[in-house]
């Protein structure tokens, strides 16, 4: 019996649209569904369907669970990306099966300009979990942290600013006029406001 590959969305998606194009006179698309769920492992599309709903419902909110990539997500610059993937994608890591058994943890947090960043790989969903917490509030302490800014000047002073969190935003000035003295302070100030270790 073929090995029955995991039910995920991307799965449903491929399987739906190969269904479609075996379509003829001779095969229903129901029939091509039930075809396409058996080569995939499963007894009918009914069960498929059944097992991809549990997955789905077993994922929470937390984080997504296979999520349907578009064809070019992993090859697309950041800020060429569309308001509404921002919205669905921006630093909230998914998790993506392997045919093997274990999980890929990924996130589309601007720690690579064009491509979502690989946080690591997991034994069991709940590892992998574990793996997009701890990975993401790292790289959120990270890029919370204001960085000086030097105008230019002869007068040597910097501003404060933290770089924009979206390639759809602007960075946001913290503090203005600071000697460098007195940034190394008001960077502190600023974690220690936000609960962060320096």
């Amino acid at each position: 019996m073929t090995a029955r590959k995991p039910a995920t969305n991307t799965l449903v998606a491929k399987l739906k649209k190969t269904a479609k194009q075996l379509v003829s006179d001779q095969l229903t698309y129901t029939d091509a569904l039930n075809e396409q769920a058996v080569l995939a492992g499963y007894t009918d599309w009914r069960v498929l369907a059944m097992a991809n709903g549990a997955r789905n419902a077993e994922e929470g909110s937390e984080f997504m669970l296979d999520p349907v990539l578009r064809e070019g997500f992993d090859d697309t610059p950041n800020e060429e990306r569309s308001k509404a993937e921002l919205d669905k994608f921006w630093c909230k890591p998914f998790i993506l099966s392997r045919d093997d058994g274990k999980f890929i943890v990924r996130c589309l947090d601007g720690g690579a300009w064009d491509r979502s960043t690989n946080y690591g790989v997991a034994s069991t969903l709940e590892e992998a979990k574990d793996i997009a917490r701890a990975k993401l509030r790292n790289w959120l302490e990270i890029t919370a942290r204001p960085v000086a800014c030097y105008r230019g000047g002869l007068d040597g002073l910097v501003d404060l600013m933290v770089m924009n969190q979206r390639p759809d935003e602007e960075p946001q000035i913290v503090a203005s006029g600071l000697s460098a003295q007195n940034a190394s302070a008001e960077i502190e100030r600023y974690m220690e406001m936000l609960g962060l270790k320096e």
